[in-house]
């Protein structure tokens, strides 16, 4: 169960969806199945600090290079799509 795997510890839920980093695109933050350029728009639109945003991919609080690293690295089309 991905709740269970979550709770765990034994499956990452960074962008806080319900389902595990591993098994989905936590890039797609528009939920097109897919990685291109309104994702990368929805990610420039919240840069700076932003507390919990879908764009902040690494979970820190903030939208800066790294998370733009991991949404430029999945580029394109969603395995779970």
């Amino acid at each position: 169960d991905d709740a269970v795997d979550i709770a765990a510890g034994t499956s990452a839920d960074v962008d806080l969806d319900g389902v595990p980093d591993e098994g989905g695109c936590v890039a797609d933050l528009d939920g097109d199945g897919a990685v291109t350029s309104s994702d990368l728009g929805v990610l420039l639109s919240a840069w700076g600090t932003c507390g919990g945003c879908a764009a902040d991919l690494t979970g820190d609080g903030e939208v800066l290079s790294d998370d733009l690293g991991i949404l430029l690295s999945a580029w394109g089309g969603c395995g779970n799509s």
